[in-house]
């Protein structure tokens, strides 16, 4: 039977595509935010739920599993190859429901809900059929129910951990959205017909494969060879035998929910610590779900010794103390990442190099609790099996399966939702560790015979046991630290390996959205005295200061002021410190709207950085909205003279969507005819190559294109109108000879690096522009930009300098033709 698990192997690998396929595709169609990504997930997970239960009912009913098997996997490969369009026609519904209805508003999240719903129903109800149904077709081969859920899971699990890092680092690069969703379809169509050729290998026609089962499951030694708990009670004692049964299910649904509160929190603070690249996403899930398939495998060893409510407790024992542990490795993990600084003036780390060490932080904080849960699974399941076995085995696989699904929906909706907001990691963190220690003293009363028996021959071992586990639980929970030490958390020392020195957090915000939004401060040196130097960080990276970084802030929104006359409506996407925005209200705009993500950022740069921004978000003629910046211009029809945007870094997760192809579509038929897109570029820790496809990019939608460098900072400015090769004041006043640029103006103009006649050249110089595009199916700038942050700080330099031989060679070859 082990080409059953390979089966599971593989299905586990197309399954964990499919979800990250469908949450990309659904997260452009939604926007980025945390809210429409958990509501994706817990409809996919429901979808599963409710394929579960199904899958009981239908194996308890169906003469040949293994064919039902092989058919709903040909049913899975069959949809995901319909779902490209499917997901066309649910953008379509989408922007008419939600065309011009406030971008925040909460019609919207239930609008999201049940359009995922309609799409990814039909695959996830199937594919959550197929455990049940498969545990009913080797049971009629296997005699232990435990060991068979602990091996279809274990396969199931290890298939989904490599395809998530096949996926992150492989797959999705290579192939784009579109051809790894055919990848993982080929794979469902592969699994089916593999399984259909099985069936008839085994000669098994529907008659004895009904009758198969029967006789192996009403042999007496079954229920001895289990083990489960239920075979060391006695017959009579129903009680004893209900207790255990309704502790089981209790276990698989509150566990269900710690266990997907748990990873979320997990991910939430690794985001901090470890990068929120899609590979640092990859690596979180990957080991996640490589510590359940471990625990999972080590409940075939463990079972042999221990009775499964004695594998539950340790395992609820074990997830408590995994939390408690962790929480003294957060502030050691950040100084981790910045010990390398010292190391590299030695030797580079390369991205391949950078990803180990990433995974390794990410293994240290996500294996040992997913471990633990992974051992308690089957465990619990099995219980739960037995107990519910008089509707059929299958069938109360299911049930308890919907359960433990039913229970991580209410995991990802509560943490996600409620709780992180509403207590904050650390405290969110101590509270699943009390109630995973409730479980486990709950299950260790409900199996008392079952410990009793265990330990019938060691008495004495069996109180040293009880009395050192309840000192080192009293030691756990007073020692729990109180907060965290946000000024070592918060560092962003994961991005170039080095520390950041930007001072003491002073004061933080925290929130599913927003990640950790902090504040801090340091005294540094300016012009030969000492100044306080205010910085605002999400997740511990660079958003904006009140010193050294405010000419760039100013310049990002001059720049396309100077192609601009117009001062009617403005977009600005992306708040920072404020400071853009203030700047672009300050140029009298009649009405500024703000698109930001987390309105953890905007309460503390009003908080903090007011004397710069001087609380714009709050003035009248502006309107604050908290969404996706793309998602707003997908369901608004009002059009702009101007939309700035000045994001965080490319490299973050969900971010190039804001540089692909189809956005730069959008934007365009969001401005007026004569109106101008600006957008920030990094030029710091940026490939080469990825820096063409930017440029190259934008100007597949826009017929001129200008790049400004300002502060260190690079500036896009692009329209299609003849009109923005003028040249204007920041007031939008005609520049002429007898008004000329003032020198603040001046200054900006000569910061100009490349104009449209070169952008023009480099689209020639590509030979095959439309090749070096960056789009929501090739995802190029997503997965390429994240590995610029291991290039060295010179090349900055080396950018610019192609940049000017750029701008140079063209004005040569202008001159060769001219003669």
């Amino acid at each position: 039977m082990r080409w059953v698990y390979g089966l599971f192997v593989c299905s586990g690998f197309a399954g964990l595509l499919y979800e990250v396929v469908f949450a990309k595709h659904l997260g452009i169609i939604f926007g980025g935010t945390a809210l429409a990504a958990y509501t994706v997930m817990a409809t996919y997970m429901g979808g599963m739920a409710l394929g579960a239960w199904l899958g009981g009912i239908i194996a308890e009913r169906v003469r040949t599993p293994l064919k039902w098997y092989a058919l709903f996997e040909a049913a899975i490969g069959v949809y995901a190859l319909a779902t490209p369009t499917l997901f066309k026609l649910i953008e379509h519904i989408y922007i008419a429901l939600a065309s011009d209805v406030r971008p925040d508003a909460p019609i919207l999240t239930f609008w999201r809900v049940a359009l995922g719903a309609l799409v990814l129903g039909i695959p996830t109800l199937l594919m959550g059929t197929t455990l049940p149904i498969m545990f009913k077709f080797l049971r009629g081969y296997l005699s232990n129910r435990g060991r068979i859920i602990s091996r279809l899971y274990t396969a199931n699990i290890i298939g989904a951990a490599f395809g998530a890092l096949a996926g992150a680092y492989l797959v999705l690069p290579t192939f784009g959205l579109l051809s790894s969703t055919r990848l993982a379809a080929m794979l469902s169509l592969m699994i089916a017909l593999y399984a259909l050729d099985r069936l008839k290998a085994l000669h098994t026609t529907e008659n004895n494969a009904a009758t198969a089962p029967v006789a192996i499951q009403t042999t007496e030694s079954d229920d001895e060879e289990e083990e489960s708990g239920y075979a060391s009670l006695p017959p009579q004692d129903a009680g004893q035998r209900r207790r255990l049964g309704l502790a089981a299910l209790l276990l698989v649904t509150v566990g269900g929910v710690v266990s997907l509160a748990l990873e979320i929190v997990n991910m939430h603070m690794l985001a901090i610590i470890a990068g929120n690249s899609v590979y640092a996403f990859g690596l979180m899930l990957a080991t996640f779900l490589l510590g359940l398939g471990l625990g999972s495998a080590c409940y075939g060893k463990l079972r042999h010794l221990l009775t499964d409510p004695a594998v539950a407790t340790i395992a609820q024992l074990g997830i408590f103390f995994s939390i408690v542990i962790s929480a003294f490795q957060w502030d050691g993990l950040s100084n981790y990442f910045a010990s390398f600084g010292f190391m590299q003036q030695y030797h580079h780390f390369g991205f391949g190099a950078r990803e180990l060490i990433r995974g390794s932080v990410c293994a240290i904080i996500m294996l040992p609790p997913a471990f633990f849960i992974g051992l308690g699974y089957p465990a619990t399941m099995a219980l739960a099996t037995a107990w519910l076995k008089s509707r059929g085995e299958a069938a109360g696989l299911g049930i308890a399966s919907l359960c433990n699904t039913l229970g991580n929906i209410a995991g990802v909706l509560l943490a996600g939702f409620v709780f992180l907001n509403w207590l904050g990691s650390n405290r969110l963190l101590f509270g699943l560790a009390i109630l995973s220690l409730l479980l486990a003293l709950y299950m260790m009363w409900a199996g008392r015979v079952a410990w009793a028996l265990l330990f019938k021959q060691h008495h004495g071992r069996q109180r040293i046991a009880a009395a050192i586990t309840a000192l080192a639980i009293a030691a756990a929970l007073w020692s729990y630290p109180a907060q965290w030490n946000l000024t070592a958390i918060a560092t962003g020392a994961n991005v170039y390996f080095v520390p950041s020195g930007r001072g003491d957090v002073i004061d933080a915000q925290e929130s599913i959205q927003g990640g950790l939004t902090t504040v801090n401060m340091a005294i540094v040196p300016d012009d030969g005295k000492e100044i306080t130097m205010l910085t605002l960080l999400t997740n511990g990276k660079f958003q904006g200061n009140n010193s050294l970084e405010t000419a760039a802030q100013r310049g990002v929104a001059e720049a396309p002021l100077l192609h601009q006359p117009k001062r009617d409506d403005v977009l600005v996407i992306g708040y920072g410190t404020g400071h853009s925005a203030q700047v672009l209200y300050e140029a009298g705009f009649a009405h500024m709207d703000i698109a930001e993500l987390s309105s953890d950022i905007v309460a503390l740069a009003d908080r903090y950085f007011g004397d710069i921004n001087n609380k714009v978000s709050q003035q009248p003629n502006v309107s604050m909205y908290y969404t996706d910046g793309r998602n707003y211009l997908l369901t608004q029809n009002k059009r702009y003279d101007l939309i700035s945007m000045e994001l965080s870094s490319i490299w973050f997760a969900g971010t190039a969507n804001l540089y692909n192809r189809e956005f730069y579509r959008l934007a365009k038929a969001r401005l007026q005819e004569d109106g101008v897109l600006q957008q920030w570029v990094q030029l710091h820790h940026m490939q080469p190559m990825d820096l063409l496809y930017i440029l190259n990019t934008l100007h597949q939608e826009f017929r001129y294109v200008w790049l400004y460098v300002v502060g260190g900072q690079g500036v896009l400015v692009a329209s299609d109108s003849v009109d923005a090769m003028g040249l204007y004041h920041l007031d939008g006043s005609v520049v002429s000879d007898a008004q000329p640029l003032n020198a603040e103006a001046q200054a900006l103009q000569d910061s100009m690096l490349l104009e449209p006649k070169d952008v023009d050249y480099l689209a020639q110089k590509l030979r095959v522009p439309q090749f070096f595009v960056s789009t929501d199916n090739n995802l190029y700038l997503e997965y390429s930009t994240p590995k610029g942050n291991a290039l060295p700080d010179e090349v900055f330099t080396s950018n610019i300098e192609m940049l000017e031989n750029l701008h140079n060679e063209r004005i040569e070859r202008e001159k060769q033709h001219d003669i």
